[in-house]
């Protein structure tokens, strides 16, 4: 008996235990119930917020006229900062500060229906790491059924047909995968298919504004493509003719009024300023955020038409803004990135090339450049030259290194032999290149034979891949600025590792068909390349032909042929021959040869110093008897020219024969 109540009283403990449980279970779960509603409540009220601060962002009028260029841009920006953007909150602050004048109204509100959707499921979501898992999720599955973004983040804007279609099936997969992933975050209410649904019909119902601002964007490309290739074909009436097409599509945008402006001012000379300074002044009053290339343009008008201060001051303010407006421009640069098919032949690179010349200061488009040539055309060849220092300091300070080589063709097109007066030092640089004995790369060193100290100097690579266009170069920056690159050493600059992308995939220094390299530096800026390197340019500039004329420099190499003196140097056996050459033949960027009895030597030493070039050739013969001494002759080659100096024996040395 007592067994029994002893038994039925722990069985009564239990359940009471039980039931205890049970409440305090069952108040648990309410308590969850109304944090979750709470939760539910705060989400949706801060949904409102962002709902309604949406609507006034996006909101425009359905009839409100639109500008193809500025469409297909900002429609860039906008889906970039869905990609970029943590949450819905934070993507609608970034759409806040976005300028979304003059935007198709259709595509605002495509993205505006696709923004309630993602808000109304946003507000379905409790728990912040499942509200991000949300956002990820879904605005994956919007952005690649649009195929404005895929999945790994590249921009696919367009095929080269123009074709576009949104992928419903495909984004109702992901958003049932992103569906899953949210269901180890927090449990989906029955609400949120309904949403999906609705998501999905917004993203079908944007698509049809989305495809007309990319088709009429496509054609604007077209023209406006046709126009760039002309401008560097140097055909002026054709370049303003298809800008001038391009402006009427699309009249408030940059590019073709710029085309039509760089046209104009090579076409038409000093007369061009009466059309092309109010066209940029147009042009700045439309987009005063995009001021530097119109500023640039403007600059260099007005220098052509006679008004050097006006164009000074106008270059000034070009250079102060070029660097802070590269990345405002980016904008402008970015739809031919994601044009990807553009590199793909020589002339698709030749528009590319160009766009990011004009949007970075490159070439005829930098303002520090354009202040040079005129500092060389007032005869002011010393602030010529520091005009140009400041352009590639700022070049450095850009980063921009692919933009080097238009700077370094420009120079060398437009200032000549002011250019080659820059640094008369270029052929006593050389670049020496090996493997290193263990690991990938290259090593690197610099042989400086001239007499300048180089401070603050940065080596950049420029290298052709296999697989690549003939005239293509890729830049690498080679390893950190040298404080110094003295003059009589050699300086290592430690392993670069090659890296170069080409046809999709990587490639290293296995498949680099040639190389060369840039130092800038605070005294200089020059080509450094390889002996062979510099003895196949000059091969090739030659074309078999024994003497070429030096054009403008013509005078100056006649002069230094008549101060050449040639010494013997005896020794034991073979004896050396000693050469001095004026130091002003530096600027021809010279290679030499000793021609005796028809074999060519190459000198054994060739230095440069305030004296003049000193050239030693080593072993040339018995020069002991003069009388048996054999006729030389000194070859001096270059990419500019070549010329030939004979000498015969006479006294302890030669003299030249005239």
């Amino acid at each position: 008996m007592d067994g029994e109540r002893v038994g039925l009283g722990c069985s009564g403990t239990v359940v009471a235990v039980g039931a205890v449980v049970l409440a305090i279970a069952s108040g648990l779960g309410w308590l969850a119930w109304q944090a979750r509603q709470e939760a539910l409540a705060r989400a949706a009220a801060e949904a409102a917020g962002v709902s309604e601060k949406a609507a006034e962002v996006l909101g425009r009028d359905p009839a409100a006229p639109w500008d193809v260029d500025r469409s297909v841009r900002v429609l860039l920006a906008i889906d970039g900062a869905m990609a970029e953007s943590t949450d819905v909150s934070a993507y609608v602050e970034a759409l806040a500060r976005m300028d979304l004048r003059d935007v198709h109204p259709g595509v605002l509100d495509g993205r505006k229906r696709i923004l309630d959707a993602l808000i109304r499921m946003d507000a379905l979501q409790t728990q912040v790491e499942a509200r991000e898992a949300a956002w990820e999720g879904s605005t994956e599955a919007i952005l690649q059924a649009l195929s404005v973004v895929s999945v790994s983040g590249e921009f696919s804007l367009l095929d080269p047909g123009g074709a576009i279609q949104v992928d419903r099936a495909q984004a109702a997969r992901l958003l049932e995968q992103a569906r899953e992933d949210r269901a180890e975050h927090d449990e989906l209410v029955d609400a949120m298919t309904e949403v999906e649904a609705e998501l999905l019909d917004a993203l079908s119902a944007a698509s049809g504004p989305h495809h007309e601002v990319l088709r009429a964007w496509d054609e604007l490309s077209l023209v406006r493509d046709r126009a760039w290739l002309a401008l560097h074909q140097g055909d002026w009436d054709t370049a303003i003719q298809a800008a001038e097409e391009a402006m009427r599509r699309a009249p408030r945008e940059r590019e073709a009024h710029w085309i039509a402006a760089a046209a104009r001012i090579e076409r038409d000379g000093p007369e061009a300023l009466a059309v092309v300074g109010p066209l940029l002044q147009e042009v700045l009053e439309e987009h005063p955020d995009a001021a530097a290339p119109s500023l640039l343009l403007l600059g260099v008008a007005q220098a052509r038409a006679g008004q050097p201060e006006l164009a000074r001051n106008n270059l000034m303010a070009a250079a102060v803004d070029m660097p802070r407006q590269a990345e405002r421009l980016s904008d402008v640069l970015d739809p031919y990135r994601r044009r990807s098919w553009l590199r793909k032949s020589r002339e698709g690179g030749f528009i590319v090339d160009q766009v990011e010349s004009l949007m970075t200061g490159a070439g005829a488009f930098s303002p520090d450049l354009q202040l040079a040539a005129i500092a060389y055309a007032e005869g002011q060849p010393d602030v010529g030259r520091a005009k140009v220092l400041d352009h590639f300091a700022r070049r450095r300070a850009q980063g921009a290194w692919p933009q080097v080589l238009a700077d370094l063709k420009f120079c060398e097109e437009t200032f000549g032999a002011a250019w080659l007066d820059v640094f008369p030092e270029e052929s006593w640089l050389d670049l020496e290149v090996s493997s290193p004995l263990v690991g990938s790369g290259l090593k690197l060193a610099v042989r400086h034979r001239g007499e300048t100290d180089l401070h603050n100097a940065t080596l950049v690579l420029a290298v052709h891949m296999t697989d690549t266009f003939p005239d293509d170069w890729d830049t690498i920056r080679a390893g950190d600025t040298l404080p110094v690159l003295p003059a009589g050493e050699t300086t290592s600059l430690g392993t670069v590792a090659i890296a170069v992308p080409v046809l999709g995939e990587i490639r290293d220094e296995s498949a680099i068909v040639s190389m060369r390299a840039i130092v800038v530096s605070d005294e200089a800026v020059s080509w450094v390349d390889t002996p062979p390197f510099r003895a196949a340019e000059v091969a090739a500039a030659r074309r078999g032909d024994d003497v070429e004329s030096f054009g403008p420099l013509r005078t100056v190499v006649d002069r230094a042929g008549d101060g050449v003196v040639v010494a013997v140097e005896l020794g034991f056996g073979k004896d050396d021959l000693r050469v001095d050459v004026p130091r002003e033949l530096a600027l021809v960027r010279p290679m030499f040869r000793l021609d005796v009895g028809g074999e060519l030597i190459a000198p054994t030493e060739n230095r440069l110093d305030a004296s003049g070039i000193h050239l030693v050739f080593g072993g040339v013969a018995d020069l002991d008897d003069a009388a048996a001494r054999p006729q030389v002759a000194l070859e001096v080659s270059s990419a500019l020219g070549s010329v030939r100096w004979g000498f015969v024996p006479a006294g302890l040395g030669y003299r030249r024969v005239q």
